[in-house]
């Protein structure tokens, strides 16, 4: 990838993030106008105790919906405006269409009270786009020869090369499937940007062979940091902890934070006192390559201790 794709790419994200938020922002007008309707509020004092009142109360709610837009097809034909605006230049419809499915559903989280509020994407916030086939929009195209490398294509950007290990049964067994849509992950390691497709195939997964299930029985008994089990027959038995593998990366990301919090103390001197507490009204903008440097460590410690 060249430096002209990473940062035609950035440019797309960015506009995917702002069409996201704009899709947010309608579907939360349209949301408020339906919980308020007298139509909705009517709905929800219906009965539902037998399956005819059930069938009555959901036609009720779509045409509550109805009457205010509320859908997730009535949000694609919103996001066509602004898909032609300068914002969706770098865009195709699939993908701006699948951004404003996601920002539906991020509302529809809220009106089912599964969640409290939504959440505006911020700058650089928006790490990831898809499409919706891979005949058109984002497309995984190749087969892994010289003469048709592996590549994905974007409207008029075509990424070349893509680095697969072809000895990777996981990744074989992937690649030989049917190809449903692509998704593009932007992910930031070791203080650099690194690109990733992600391939959602046809088909079932592959199992390894030390991942395969056998029949028996099994007892377990789970603890609140500890897990223990035993086979009926007693050919197997354990006690594992959880996580234990985060244990000393916990410890590491302390350590760092403490030697950030000097360093930011240092390079910000006038925004504490003498007995080293914060100044109210003062926050510290000072920052030197070395904390920098600092902080890119605790996110990256962060991220493998996620994954």
């Amino acid at each position: 990838m060249t430096p002209a794709d990473e940062r035609m790419l950035s440019v797309s994200f960015e506009g995917a993030r702002r069409i996201y938020n704009a899709c947010l922002g309608e579907a939360e007008r349209r949301r408020r106008l339906l919980v308020e309707s007298k139509a909705y509020q009517a709905a929800r004092k219906m009965p539902r105790k037998t399956s005819k009142e059930i069938r009555a109360r959901s036609g009720a709610f779509r045409a509550a919906k109805g009457a205010v837009g509320y859908d997730e097809y009535a949000l694609h034909s919103w996001v066509v405006k602004v898909k032609h605006s300068w914002v969706g230049n770098n865009l195709d419809i699939n993908t701006v269409q699948k951004l404003a499915t996601r920002a539906f559903g991020a509302s529809e989280k809220v009106l089912f009270g599964k969640a409290h509020k939504v959440r505006f994407k911020g700058r650089n916030q928006l790490d990831s786009v898809e499409g919706k086939k891979n005949s058109s929009g984002i497309r995984w195209r190749g087969n892994g020869s010289l003469d048709d490398l592996f590549r994905v294509e974007w409207s008029n950007l075509v990424l070349l090369a893509a680095i697969v290990d072809m000895d990777d049964l996981v990744l074989g067994h992937g690649l030989a499937s049917r190809v449903k849509f692509v998704r593009l992950v932007r992910r930031k390691i070791n203080g650099r940007i690194r690109w990733y497709c992600q391939l959602v195939g046809e088909g079932l997964p592959y199992v390894k062979e030390k991942n395969l299930s056998k029949p028996g029985v099994v007892g377990i008994d789970i603890g609140p940091s500890t897990i223990a089990y035993v086979a009926v027959d007693g050919a197997e038995a354990g006690l594992e902890r959880f996580c234990n593998e985060l244990d000393g990366r916990q410890k590491h990301i302390r350590k760092l934070q403490r030697k950030d919090d000097r360093q930011r103390r240092a390079n910000n001197r006038d925004c504490y006192d003498e007995a080293g507490r914060a100044i109210k009204g003062k926050r510290p903008k000072n920052r030197s390559k070395r904390q920098q440097r600092t902080e890119a460590r605790i996110a990256q410690e962060r991220r493998r201790q996620a994954a």
